[in-house]
Protein backbone atom coordinates (compact mmCIF):
# COMPACT_ATOMS: atom_id res chain seq x y z
CA UNK A 1 0.00 0.00 0.00
CA UNK A 2 0.90 3.06 -0.41
CA UNK A 3 3.07 4.89 2.29
CA UNK A 4 3.97 9.08 3.00
CA UNK A 5 7.31 8.59 1.57
CA UNK A 6 5.00 7.92 -1.34
CA UNK A 7 3.19 11.12 -1.23
CA UNK A 8 0.14 9.18 -1.17
CA UNK A 9 -0.80 8.93 2.45
CA UNK A 10 -1.44 12.31 4.28
CA UNK A 11 0.80 13.08 7.04
CA UNK A 12 -0.87 13.73 10.54
CA UNK A 13 0.42 15.42 13.18
CA UNK A 14 -1.72 15.14 16.60
CA UNK A 15 -4.46 12.18 17.77
CA UNK A 16 -7.90 11.51 15.29
CA UNK A 17 -8.63 9.18 12.98
CA UNK A 18 -9.35 9.21 8.69
CA UNK A 19 -10.68 6.72 6.47
CA UNK A 20 -8.42 4.66 4.33
CA UNK A 21 -10.03 3.58 1.12
CA UNK A 22 -8.72 0.22 -0.61
CA UNK A 23 -6.06 0.65 -2.84
CA UNK A 24 -7.02 -0.79 -6.88
CA UNK A 25 -3.84 0.05 -8.17
CA UNK A 26 -1.17 -2.95 -9.04
CA UNK A 27 1.08 -3.41 -6.83
CA UNK A 28 -0.52 -2.83 -3.82
CA UNK A 29 -3.01 -4.90 -1.30
CA UNK A 30 -6.18 -4.49 -1.65
CA UNK A 31 -7.90 -3.59 1.93
CA UNK A 32 -11.01 -3.26 2.94
CA UNK A 33 -12.20 0.22 3.59
CA UNK A 34 -11.34 0.84 7.37
CA UNK A 35 -10.78 3.62 10.20
CA UNK A 36 -6.52 3.92 10.59
CA UNK A 37 -6.13 5.62 14.88
CA UNK A 38 -2.92 7.56 14.00
CA UNK A 39 -0.97 8.50 17.45
CA UNK A 40 1.58 10.98 18.87
CA UNK A 41 3.79 11.73 21.61
CA UNK A 42 3.30 15.23 21.87
CA UNK A 43 1.83 15.39 25.33
CA UNK A 44 -2.32 16.10 25.12
CA UNK A 45 -1.40 19.15 27.33
CA UNK A 46 0.49 20.54 24.37
CA UNK A 47 -1.85 19.58 20.88
CA UNK A 48 -2.09 23.48 20.19
CA UNK A 49 1.40 23.21 19.32
CA UNK A 50 0.96 19.86 17.20
CA UNK A 51 1.23 21.38 14.06
CA UNK A 52 3.52 23.87 14.60
CA UNK A 53 7.32 24.10 13.81
CA UNK A 54 9.65 21.26 15.94
CA UNK A 55 13.12 21.64 16.48
CA UNK A 56 14.95 18.25 17.62
CA UNK A 57 18.66 18.21 18.18
CA UNK A 58 20.40 15.43 19.50
CA UNK A 59 24.50 13.93 19.56
CA UNK A 60 25.53 10.30 20.23
CA UNK A 61 28.97 11.95 20.25
CA UNK A 62 30.32 9.04 18.08
CA UNK A 63 32.19 11.92 15.59
CA UNK A 64 33.75 15.49 15.54
CA UNK A 65 36.60 16.91 16.97
CA UNK A 66 38.52 17.42 20.16
CA UNK A 67 38.35 21.28 19.91
CA UNK A 68 36.36 23.49 21.61
CA UNK A 69 33.22 24.68 18.49
CA UNK A 70 34.26 20.92 16.83
CA UNK A 71 33.16 18.47 19.51
CA UNK A 72 30.18 15.61 18.33
CA UNK A 73 27.58 16.28 16.46
CA UNK A 74 26.53 19.71 17.41
CA UNK A 75 29.74 21.38 17.89
CA UNK A 76 29.58 21.98 21.32
CA UNK A 77 32.09 24.50 22.80
CA UNK A 78 33.86 23.79 26.47
CA UNK A 79 35.71 26.20 28.52
CA UNK A 80 38.82 25.66 30.33
CA UNK A 81 39.97 21.81 31.66
CA UNK A 82 40.41 19.41 28.09
CA UNK A 83 38.44 16.98 26.79
CA UNK A 84 38.72 13.70 24.98
CA UNK A 85 37.07 11.30 22.92
CA UNK A 86 36.37 7.97 24.98
CA UNK A 87 36.53 4.10 23.49
CA UNK A 88 32.67 2.76 23.72
CA UNK A 89 31.37 0.82 26.44
CA UNK A 90 28.44 -1.88 26.67
CA UNK A 91 25.02 0.49 25.48
CA UNK A 92 27.36 3.92 25.48
CA UNK A 93 28.53 3.84 21.62
CA UNK A 94 30.00 7.53 21.44
CA UNK A 95 31.42 9.06 24.83
CA UNK A 96 33.44 12.79 25.52
CA UNK A 97 35.30 13.04 28.95
CA UNK A 98 35.51 16.62 30.25
CA UNK A 99 39.03 16.90 33.06
CA UNK A 100 39.83 19.52 34.99
CA UNK A 101 43.17 18.36 35.77
CA UNK A 102 45.32 19.06 38.24
CA UNK A 103 43.81 22.57 39.02
CA UNK A 104 41.09 24.63 41.01
CA UNK A 105 39.05 25.39 37.97
CA UNK A 106 35.56 25.73 36.65
CA UNK A 107 34.98 23.89 33.16
CA UNK A 108 32.02 24.13 31.05
CA UNK A 109 30.37 21.90 27.92
CA UNK A 110 27.49 23.92 26.31
CA UNK A 111 26.03 24.79 22.95
CA UNK A 112 26.59 28.64 21.92
CA UNK A 113 23.05 28.56 21.24
CA UNK A 114 19.68 27.70 22.43
CA UNK A 115 15.97 28.77 23.14
CA UNK A 116 13.98 31.54 24.66
CA UNK A 117 13.11 29.83 28.39
CA UNK A 118 8.97 30.63 27.15
CA UNK A 119 9.42 27.64 24.27
CA UNK A 120 8.32 23.93 25.13
CA UNK A 121 11.12 22.18 25.41
CA UNK A 122 12.13 18.63 26.81
CA UNK A 123 15.69 17.71 26.96
CA UNK A 124 17.68 14.60 28.01
CA UNK A 125 20.92 13.70 29.36
CA UNK A 126 22.87 10.84 29.67
CA UNK A 127 26.13 11.64 31.92
CA UNK A 128 28.67 10.54 34.68
CA UNK A 129 30.35 12.09 37.11
CA UNK A 130 33.47 9.85 38.03
CA UNK A 131 34.39 12.03 41.62
CA UNK A 132 32.44 13.25 44.26
CA UNK A 133 34.12 14.85 47.56
CA UNK A 134 34.01 17.82 49.03
CA UNK A 135 36.20 20.01 46.54
CA UNK A 136 33.40 19.75 43.93
CA UNK A 137 30.78 20.65 42.07
CA UNK A 138 28.17 19.44 39.17
CA UNK A 139 25.31 20.88 37.11
CA UNK A 140 23.77 19.91 34.08
CA UNK A 141 20.98 21.28 32.87
CA UNK A 142 20.71 24.92 30.99
CA UNK A 143 21.99 28.43 31.73
CA UNK A 144 20.41 31.65 31.04
CA UNK A 145 23.32 34.19 31.70
CA UNK A 146 26.13 32.91 29.89
CA UNK A 147 28.73 30.37 30.35
CA UNK A 148 31.31 32.76 32.55
CA UNK A 149 29.40 31.90 35.34
CA UNK A 150 29.28 28.70 37.91
CA UNK A 151 26.03 29.96 39.49
CA UNK A 152 24.07 31.46 36.95
CA UNK A 153 21.25 34.57 37.57
CA UNK A 154 18.92 32.54 35.53
CA UNK A 155 19.28 28.65 34.52
CA UNK A 156 17.07 25.19 34.87
CA UNK A 157 19.58 22.46 35.74
CA UNK A 158 20.19 19.62 38.20
CA UNK A 159 23.24 20.26 40.72
CA UNK A 160 24.72 18.34 43.47
CA UNK A 161 27.45 21.06 45.70
CA UNK A 162 30.33 20.33 47.99
CA UNK A 163 28.13 20.26 50.51
CA UNK A 164 25.52 17.71 49.45
CA UNK A 165 24.90 14.09 49.00
CA UNK A 166 22.32 14.14 46.76
CA UNK A 167 21.33 15.69 43.28
CA UNK A 168 18.66 19.20 43.49
CA UNK A 169 16.66 20.41 40.92
CA UNK A 170 17.01 23.92 40.71
CA UNK A 171 15.20 27.29 38.83
CA UNK A 172 17.10 30.33 39.11
CA UNK A 173 15.55 33.76 38.32
CA UNK A 174 17.12 37.21 38.27
CA UNK A 175 19.29 35.76 41.60
CA UNK A 176 16.77 34.16 42.75
CA UNK A 177 16.02 30.25 43.09
CA UNK A 178 14.07 27.50 43.78
CA UNK A 179 16.32 24.33 45.05
CA UNK A 180 14.62 21.00 46.31
CA UNK A 181 16.07 17.77 46.99
CA UNK A 182 15.60 14.54 44.44
CA UNK A 183 16.11 11.95 46.77
CA UNK A 184 18.34 10.26 44.36
CA UNK A 185 22.26 10.17 45.86
CA UNK A 186 24.97 11.03 44.25
CA UNK A 187 27.35 8.28 43.03
CA UNK A 188 30.87 8.46 41.65
CA UNK A 189 30.85 7.12 37.99
CA UNK A 190 26.86 6.02 38.09
CA UNK A 191 25.84 7.07 35.01
CA UNK A 192 22.43 9.10 35.11
CA UNK A 193 19.39 10.02 32.84
CA UNK A 194 18.77 13.75 33.46
CA UNK A 195 15.64 15.07 32.47
CA UNK A 196 14.02 18.23 31.89
CA UNK A 197 10.95 19.38 30.32
CA UNK A 198 9.05 22.99 30.30
CA UNK A 199 5.75 21.54 30.81
CA UNK A 200 3.20 24.91 30.46
CA UNK A 201 4.71 28.83 31.32
CA UNK A 202 4.66 28.30 34.78
CA UNK A 203 5.95 24.71 35.52
CA UNK A 204 9.36 22.93 34.60
CA UNK A 205 9.47 19.10 35.10
CA UNK A 206 12.69 16.86 36.57
CA UNK A 207 13.36 13.59 36.15
CA UNK A 208 16.15 11.42 37.31
CA UNK A 209 16.81 7.79 35.85
CA UNK A 210 13.01 7.65 34.52
CA UNK A 211 11.61 7.85 37.87
CA UNK A 212 8.52 9.88 39.35
CA UNK A 213 8.64 13.62 37.38
CA UNK A 214 9.05 16.49 40.15
CA UNK A 215 7.76 19.98 39.17
CA UNK A 216 9.14 23.55 40.15
CA UNK A 217 6.50 26.25 39.71
CA UNK A 218 8.26 29.22 41.45
CA UNK A 219 11.66 31.07 40.18
CA UNK A 220 11.22 30.49 36.41
CA UNK A 221 13.42 31.82 34.26
CA UNK A 222 11.32 34.93 32.79
CA UNK A 223 10.26 35.23 29.11
CA UNK A 224 12.63 36.39 26.91
CA UNK A 225 15.67 34.70 28.99
CA UNK A 226 17.78 32.67 26.12
CA UNK A 227 18.58 29.11 27.58
CA UNK A 228 21.74 27.15 26.73
CA UNK A 229 22.53 23.57 27.37
CA UNK A 230 25.46 23.47 29.84
CA UNK A 231 27.14 21.15 31.45
CA UNK A 232 29.83 22.01 34.42
CA UNK A 233 32.36 21.43 37.30
CA UNK A 234 33.79 23.52 39.70
CA UNK A 235 36.66 22.47 41.69
CA UNK A 236 38.32 23.68 45.07
CA UNK A 237 41.71 21.63 44.78
CA UNK A 238 44.25 20.57 42.29
CA UNK A 239 43.47 17.35 41.35
CA UNK A 240 42.00 15.82 38.45
CA UNK A 241 38.32 15.81 38.49
CA UNK A 242 36.39 13.99 35.30
CA UNK A 243 32.70 14.20 33.95
CA UNK A 244 31.73 12.16 31.06
CA UNK A 245 28.63 12.91 28.64
CA UNK A 246 27.24 9.99 26.35
CA UNK A 247 23.95 11.64 24.51
CA UNK A 248 21.92 14.51 24.67
CA UNK A 249 18.43 15.17 22.63
CA UNK A 250 16.39 18.32 23.13
CA UNK A 251 12.70 18.93 21.52
CA UNK A 252 11.23 22.12 21.27
CA UNK A 253 7.66 22.73 20.22
CA UNK A 254 5.03 25.15 19.33
CA UNK A 255 7.97 27.36 16.96
CA UNK A 256 6.81 29.00 13.72
CA UNK A 257 6.48 27.24 10.56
Amino acid sequence: MPTSQDNQLPLFNGVGEYTMKRADQTGYAKLAAGVLSVVSDIPTSDLANATDGVLTVEDHFVGGLTTSGNVGALAWHFVNGTLSQLAAENDHPGMVRRDTGAASVYLTTHLPSGWAAEDLFDMTWYVRVNQFDANQDAKFGMTGSGTGSFAPANGIYFESLTADTNWFRVCRAGGSQTREDTGVARSAGAWLKLRIRRIDASTIGFQINGGTEAQITTNIPASGTHLQPWAAISTSSASSRTYDIDYFRATVTGLPN
